[in-house]
This record gives structure tokens, C-alpha cells and sequence, in this order.
């Protein structure tokens, strides 16, 4: 999806936040490193965090990594009230469903 004109995984806009879902399949090239990199200054600078996941993580703190992300949004929160309109996991606000067994990991698409 876009955001401020930035290819990301997945965004919750009430929150301003931006979860970039890395694994070497799609992020093994210099070129490819050096537009995250990019994309990682770009959003910040338009009020927009980015929050950047492995694999790894994903698969295997599931758990944590939900509860980290429901700290980030609950603390981002520009308006108690969202929009209705979806991210790219789940409605804004809520988090997302990261149980690896329900969501195979693939890079580029959300868990």
C-alpha cells in the first residue's frame, strides 16, 4: 500500500504507523537496502514511525511483537476514535493477528 507516496506492508493510520515486514528474499540487494534506508527517514520526517520486523521475530516472539505493536498504536494514537478504514492487517486501531501458524511469513505481505 502507499503512504506520503511510500511503497510499505502495512499501515494503521490513526496510529501514524508504518510495519515493514524484512527477510533476505526481498531485502538482499544494496539497492534495496538503500531504499528502506530512504523510506526509513522519509515517513519519520512526515510524522509517520516506522517499525521494521524479521521473520524470526515474527515466527517466533509473536506474542511480544503484538504487544509491542498495541504499546506503539495505544501511544500513537492521534484521534481515540478511528477511521474505519483498514490497514494492512486489521482494522485501525486493533492489532494485528501475528500467530505464525495462522499466517505463514512471506515477505512483502503481511503476516
Amino acid at each position: 500500500m502507499l503512504v506520503e507516496g511510500e511503497l510499505v506492508d502495512a499501515y494503521w493510520p490513526a496510529a501514524r504507523l508504518v510495519v515493514e515486514l524484512d527477510g533476505w528474499e526481498f531485502h538482499r540487494t544494496r539497492g534495496q537496502f538503500d531504499r528502506d534506508r530512504r523510506r526509513d527517514t522519509a515517513l519519520p520526517l512526515k510524522g509517520i514511525a516506522v517499525v521494521r520486523l524479521t521473520q524470526p521475530r515474527v515466527q517466533n516472539e509473536a506474542a511480544r511483537v503484538s504487544a509491542e505493536l498495541r504499546a506503539l498504536m495505544a501511544r500513537r494514537r492521534v484521534v481515540a476514535a478511528a477511521t474505519t478504514e483498514r490497514s494492512g492487517w486489521a482494522a485501525d486501531g486493533e492489532a494485528p493477528n501475528l500467530t505464525p501458524r495462522e499466517r505463514p511469513f512471506q515477505p512483502g505481505r503481511p503476516p
